[in-house]
């Protein structure tokens, strides 16, 4: 279980595979663990490395206030303390806000830049919808059900209709053995708020891929298309899938994210 002192923090990461550095950066009230279906196929190319953001996962102290510039900074310190100096970036959702302030801020740093599921800022219906979650869970709403009310909003119909997936699903969120304080997901909430990432689009100098689902209601293609719109020669592609993408269509995020970073079916680096 590797750790790196980040910013105060003693931060876990995982770490899988060889090749370039890949590193993927978690949405809102997630951590490393959400990437568990694509880290084996991801990493048949790259050192895949997937920390758990402050206020996540097995990363100390629990409790702290962030915000989407301070998740930058924490990425940024914990290539540092890996010895990194550039890598492929990917960020989903929340993890999509701090991937695009990092390459705007730091673009020597990002040799790629994948924003998956975001967007440059958050719509009004979402912080209202983040922050009712976030009184649920404060005022100890039975954890099933607002599991349940979560997964409604980032899963397909599909993915209910497959009952084994869907049992499989709530008991790994049920028995996480690390899960998040209502009070740093009421944090991540407002970082969210907070952050307007309309300025940094322009700011990318990387390579961009936005990869958006076709039926994602958290994040819509035309939120999206924004990004992709913005950012100077950035590439849009759909997955059929809603915004937990890399949960529901493991394979299809795999391959979509190693074709754009390697660039042919031989995976030689562009």
């Amino acid at each position: 279980m590797p750790y790196a002192a980040v910013n105060g923090l003693e931060m876990h990461y995982e770490e899988a595979g060889e090749g370039p550095p890949l590193l993927l950066l978690a949405g809102l009230g997630s951590d490393s663990r959400c990437w568990g279906l694509v880290l084996p196929g991801l990493g048949r190319r790259c050192r895949v490395i997937a920390p758990d953001n402050r206020g996540s996962g097995r990363t100390l102290p629990r409790n702290i206030e962030t915000a989407i510039e301070i998740l930058a900074d924490d990425a940024v310190t914990l290539l540092d303390v890996l010895g990194i100096e550039s890598v492929h970036l990917l960020g989903h959702s929340m993890g999509g806000f701090a991937a695009l302030n990092l390459a705007a801020r730091w673009p020597a740093r990002v040799s790629s830049l994948i924003l998956a599921a975001t967007a440059p800022r958050n719509s009004v219906r979402n912080n209202l919808l983040f922050a009712g979650q976030a009184e649920a869970l404060e005022a100890d709403w039975d954890r099933a059900e607002w599991f349940r009310t979560f997964f409604y909003w980032i899963h397909t119909r599909k993915f209910f209709e497959d009952e084994t997936a869907f049992r499989a699903a709530l008991k790994l969120a049920l028995e996480d053995p690390w899960p998040q304080t209502p009070e740093d997901f009421r944090g991540q909430v407002r970082a969210l708020a907070r952050y307007d990432g309309s300025r940094d689009l322009a700011a990318v100098r990387a390579r961009t891929l936005v990869l958006t689902g076709r039926q994602d209601i958290i994040f819509s293609r035309e939120e999206s298309s924004e990004a992709a719109a913005a950012i100077p020669g950035a590439a849009l592609v759909e997955l059929e899938a809603a915004h937990a993408f890399q949960v529901e269509k493991p394979r299809e995020f795999s391959e979509a994210v190693l074709k754009f970073i390697f660039g042919d079916s031989e995976g030689d680096e562009t």
